[in-house]
């Protein structure tokens, strides 16, 4: 009997090719589609769990509380900090810092700026990084050494075998190469290529370590923890009293009164494998060019979404083929039935073959998918591969899945054929009024379906559009950003090339290094948590923005505002926003005034909203100074 079903059911997708095409074309790019948007939600979700015990690895954070002002988080670590834990806490087995700077990196004649990693030796601990040569930990041991990812090495040597090469920093200091690494999965939050040794003597870290303070603000470092298994809660618990017991109150004393230094400030241990879809619940500071985009987990569960209607679009459609050529099945099945062949007996034949249709339109599915994955891989700036799918889990629910479809694709048109009594099919009879009316209803929500997903998409494209150029609100036309530390003879030699019209500088603005923060009163009693970022004259120019109200900062200019002194002689430019936040009734109101509980600073101008860092976040307050 079932030797009799599949052969039916093969003569009748051969003798009906033109038919059979459609239909399997039409599940394969829907099935196709599908399995692309699954591997990039099931890469969102899995972000840094590729590293071996990834469960007890922790980054530390910190929530500042001011009284009457919104909590400002910071990913940040001072460097005294991991001091501490490895001091008072010996459920935690290892401890990394990540101390980034731009540094200038030189071999021969390949020179560039680098985003270099300065690292404690314990870094393959807690990130067991994949040494393709040489030993990490014992080169993070020694001072004066470099570990490569294999891209830079092939950046700099054309070549993998570079350990024992030296290298200049800043032209200044000799460096070893003495590990070379793989390069770092896409889905991991961290994102670096140098990393140098933090016992050198001349690194920031050697610094720090001498010369220990209390003083703990937002801090320059990642600080990353290993922790025993199963006893984080432990670890957790320990947290308010290490605050307690290392963290000076005298740079609190003004906001904790009575309160414990607890009671200000928390430190958080964020699970590595939740901080690229951690929820940014408060003003968070980034500091860290290391760090990739944060993940948006609503954005995610959307084209989850999404890859379920473009199933349940590709079935429908399957359905509405099927049912559409019922009654050219008629004839058989009043035939089957006048053999003596019962409703059950039909049903499963016509399930048979849709679930042949299905399987057919899966395995085009995973091709289809595999020749498009190098373009979605190059388009995301990502690493997906079908790996995800070869896990048992998957390779189980792919099958069980197809069957689902088929039984799902296959129940509504084999119960409308089966259906048919043996003189109407013998005729060449249609199916009932209640067949029609539901196939209808299915097509009907079938374009209900795509009208939806055209007009999410075409909704998305006018977002981006709008946010590379009107939402940005910048004149980038012609401008080049170069991250590197900014020193007058530097940017006086840019600013003579040939074509070059200008050149400036700035700190703070338009990377997800972010600025400073300041903590303002403000006249109704509340405090708030303003951006302070430095300028050059003729950098908001250079952009094509002109002030609303006042001017901007003439060659002359003072400083003093950069490290947020509200007692410094200085003039600043302030952001709309900032001027509805500080009760300026305009931006012509707020020239030469002061901002709320400041005294020796003047507001010279006021210049139009525009995005400090990244699009999607809602401008924030700003000042601006030289």
């Amino acid at each position: 009997m079932w030797r009799n079903y599949a052969i039916t059911a093969l003569r009748n997708l051969v003798r009906n090719r033109l038919y059979a095409t459609i239909n399997i074309a039409g599940l394969a790019i829907g099935f196709a589609a599908a399995i692309l948007i699954g591997l990039f939600v099931h890469q969102e979700w899995r972000y840094d769990t590729f590293w071996p015990g990834y469960e007890n690895v922790f980054r530390l954070a910190k929530v500042l509380q001011p009284p009457q002002a919104p909590p400002l988080r910071s990913d940040g670590s001072a460097p005294e900090e991991a001091v501490w834990l490895r001091q008072d806490i010996p459920e935690i087995s290892a401890i990394v810092r990540l101390w980034p700077e731009e540094r200038g990196l030189r071999h021969g004649a390949v020179e560039a700026n680098e985003t270099i990693v300065w690292a404690d030796p314990d870094l393959s601990t807690v990130f067991p990084v994949v040494a393709l040569q040489g030993d990490v930990h014992s080169a993070l041991h020694q001072p004066d050494t470099l570990v490569l990812t294999r891209k830079m090495a092939l950046k700099y040597f054309g070549r993998e075998q570079v350990v024992g090469e030296l290298m200049e920093l800043d032209r200044k200091r000799t460096m070893r190469v003495a590990a070379v690494i793989q390069d770092l999965p896409s889905a991991s939050h961290l994102n670096f290529s140098v990393i140098a040794s933090g016992v050198t003597a001349t690194s920031p870290m050697a610094a720090a370590d001498t010369s220990v303070s209390q003083n703990i603000g937002l801090g320059p470092v990642l600080t990353y923890v290993r922790v025993l298994p199963g006893r984080f809660v432990s670890v957790a618990e320990q947290l308010p009293q290490l605050v307690d017991r290392h963290v000076a109150r005298g740079p609190f004393e003004d906001i904790l009164g009575g309160r414990k230094v607890s009671d200000f400030m928390q430190y958080i241990l964020q699970p590595v494998a939740a901080i690229h879809m951690l929820a940014l619940n408060t003003q968070a500071v980034r500091t860290y060019g290391i760090l990739k985009p944060a993940g948006d987990a609503t954005m995610v569960t959307s084209l989850a979404v999404v890859g379920v209607l473009i199933v349940l679009v590709a079935l429908v459609n399957f359905v509405n083929l099927t049912t559409a050529r019922a009654t050219r099945r008629a004839v058989e099945v009043g035939v089957r039935k006048t053999a003596g062949a019962l409703r059950s007996n039909l049903m499963i034949q016509f399930i048979g073959e849709s679930l042949l249709y299905i399987f057919a339109g899966l395995m085009l599915a995973v091709i289809l998918a595999r020749i498009v994955l190098p373009s979605f891989n190059g388009f995301l700036g990502s690493d997906m591969s079908f790996s995800a799918l070869s896990q048992s889990a998957a390779l189980a629910a792919m099958p069980m899945c197809a069957f689902l479809f088929a039984v799902l694709g296959g129940l509504y048109p084999s119960m409308v054929m089966s259906a048919f009594r043996p003189t109407t099919g013998l005729k060449g009879g249609a199916p009932g009024p209640i067949a029609s009316r539901l196939r209808y209803s299915l097509v009907i929500a079938q374009f209900a379906a795509l009208t939806g997903l055209i007009i999410a998409a075409t909704a998305i494209e006018r977002q981006t559009v709008y946010a590379m150029n009107e939402g940005f609100r910048l004149d980038t036309d012609q401008i080049v950003l170069v991250t590197t530390p900014c020193q007058d003879a530097f940017k006086d030699r840019v600013a003579a090339l040939p074509g070059v019209k200008a050149a400036a500088c700035g700190a703070g603005l338009f990377s997800d290094s972010g600025g400073a923060v300041s903590l303002i009163d403000l006249p109704d009693g509340t405090r708030a948590n303003v951006g302070l970022a430095t300028v050059d004259p003729g950098l908001l120019e250079l952009y094509g923005l002109r002030p609303l109200a006042g001017r901007f900062f003439p060659a002359d200019a003072g400083s003093g505002i950069a490290h947020g002194d509200p007692e410094n002689e200085s003039t600043i430019v302030i952001n709309e926003t900032a001027r509805r936040l500080f009760g300026f009734a305009s931006p012509k109101n707020a020239i030469g005034h002061a901002p709320p509980s400041w005294t020796k600073t003047e507001i010279i101008g006021v210049v139009a909203d525009f995005p400090i860092q990244s699009i999607r976040e809602r401008v924030g307050p700003t000042m601006f100074s030289r």
